[in-house]
């Protein structure tokens, strides 16, 4: 009888090592669950925070500018010097959309005004969107006579583009020859969450193509409203992009001074013949002050 009791005592010091083996087991199991699920909280806090849209009130971050893109105060003023001294050649290059394409619309309206202020011939270019595939410039258009050396304006807007286009196009947008001063006007074909991107590239390709070319970016006008495209939110990333690396013109805030901005436009978004005048008159301003 006693075997059988130590026999006994025996089975149940098994079984309570395999109760106590099996608790450890699953303790590691609940352990290792919940570091898991710890785990998988924070990447999938950082991912969400990597792809949040930008609501209402969002500033852009200041983007990190290209290597060798230089200061905005030195860049505005090779800018400023290329209109203003007509005793050498120089070539500029817009690169936007439709708010500068026509001939009654900013990019025509400052050639003319350069032509006149600064006694000189002013050639402009103008984009053929039709023929845009083959990398065509339409025929030259001569906004002005003067004394001095021309100022040749390759008007590279383009109606309905995005900033991509530009960045595509560039090869055919820039011509081989020497440009002084590049202004990239763009925005209104922009959605809300697709501007600093595409504009560090365009910027970065411009600056390879062309690395002592004076670079400009314009805060465009505003829309008509109510603006259901938030216009206003792309302009602040645009002009938060510059930062202090390169020269910005405000047109949003030259038209929003206006008492009535939507006077000042001819559709949704496009400038009426006043709004043009004003845009002009706002690069005018800029590309004549004394510093």
């Amino acid at each position: 009888m006693r075997q059988v009791r130590a026999s006994g005592s025996r089975g149940r010091n098994v079984f309570r090592r395999v109760a106590k083996s099996n608790a450890a087991f699953v303790v590691f199991l609940v352990v290792s669950a919940v570091v898991a699920a710890l785990l998988f909280v924070g990447i999938k806090a950082r991912s969400d925070a990597a792809v949040a849209t930008p609501g209402v009130g969002y500033t852009a971050p200041v983007a990190q500018a290209p290597a060798g893109s230089g200061n905005a105060e030195a860049a505005a003023k090779i800018v400023r010097n290329i209109f203003s001294d007509s005793s050498k050649p120089s070539s500029v290059a817009i690169i936007g959309d439709s708010t500068g394409d026509e001939p009654a619309e900013w990019v025509y309206r400052l050639g003319r005004w350069a032509s006149e202020k600064f006694n000189r011939p002013v050639i402009l270019h103008p984009w053929d969107l039709n023929a845009a595939q083959y990398g065509a410039y339409g025929a030259p258009v001569t906004l002005g006579e003067g004394a001095g050396e021309p100022l040749t304006i390759w008007n590279g807007s383009a109606p309905g583009k995005s900033i991509q286009y530009s960045t595509d196009m560039l090869r055919s947008l820039l011509p081989q020859e020497p440009i002084a001063a590049v202004f990239i006007s763009h925005g209104h074909n922009q959605g809300v969450t697709d501007v600093i991107g595409p504009l560090e590239r365009l910027t970065a390709a411009v600056l390879e193509a062309q690395p002592d070319a004076g670079l400009v970016l314009i805060g465009q006008n505003p829309n008509r409203q109510p603006d259901e495209t938030k216009q206003a939110e792309k302009v602040t990333q645009v002009l938060n992009f510059v930062g202090t690396t390169y020269p910005a013109i405000d047109v949003f805030s030259a038209f929003n001074a206006s008492p009535d901005p939507n006077s000042l436009l001819k559709d949704s978004q496009h400038p009426n013949e006043q709004g043009s005048q004003l845009w002009a008159q706002t690069v005018q301003d800029w590309l004549t002050v004394q510093k």
